[in-house]
């Protein structure tokens, strides 16, 4: 085997010394900084939407904010409704990390009030961050049955109406019949219609829209019986 004394003369008391400071100057360098002591990347993630009492349909982005990232880096995001405890769900991974949103589809989830997202590092699972609270997806409309129909024969120009509704929203009302009363709260709501004229009514409605936003779920239109 060939030595720095015998391909160049260096007594082998030097070359010690010599091999020493080469692996100084490589460390100096950056030479190894790429490998063994390099940061993993990205070095924090931060969730910035959904954070906390957000009440989702259809489709949203969920958004991010990074620092230390290079490129090639990837995220994966998962959602749970127990604040990671005891699940964990994909929603996607292999997600560049520098577009920092993501559209996801909430309808591929079940209803629920207890959603928490997780923006995770892909080559680096240490560096992730969650929402801060909960919040809700909500993809359902109301359901309105009948419950005390308007009775008929009545001499009553401003009747009262009986319907139940599975969720808080917003009442419209349509065709022939209005009321001031806008809430509707979980079950039974009895409404007073406006003054009406003498006549036969057959084409009142009611609707109840929730508050998930983007305006919200829209029940069917409840068909008020025929007074």
């Amino acid at each position: 085997m060939q030595t720095l004394q015998s391909v160049f003369g260096i007594p082998v008391s030097n070359t010690r010394r010599i091999a020493s400071i080469i692996f100084a100057a490589a460390l100096l360098s950056g030479f190894f900084v790429s490998t063994a002591f390099a940061d993993p990347t990205p070095t924090t993630l931060t969730i910035l939407s959904p954070n906390g009492g957000e009440d989702w349909r259809g489709a949203h982005n969920i958004t991010w904010d990074s620092t230390g990232g290079i490129p090639g880096d990837e995220v994966t995001l998962v959602w749970s409704t127990d604040n990671f405890v005891s699940t964990s769900n994909l929603i996607d991974e292999f997600i560049d990390y520098s577009l920092e949103e993501y559209s996801w589809d909430t309808t591929s989830v079940p209803d629920g009030t207890n959603y928490r997202v997780r923006v995770v590092g892909q080559s680096n699972p240490s560096v992730f961050d969650t929402s801060n609270a909960d919040f809700e997806i909500d993809n359902t409309a109301p359901t309105l049955p009948q419950v005390t129909p308007v009775p008929t024969p009545d001499n009553d120009s401003t009747p009262d109406y009986t319907f139940s509704t599975d969720e808080d929203g917003t009442i419209s009302y349509g065709v022939s019949c209005s009321s001031p009363t806008t809430a509707a709260t979980v079950g039974n709501n009895t409404v007073t219609f406006d003054a009406l004229a003498d006549g036969t009514y057959s084409d009142c409605t009611i609707t109840v829209t929730d508050d998930a936003d983007a305006g919200g779920n829209a029940s069917d239109p409840l068909a008020v019986s025929t007074f």
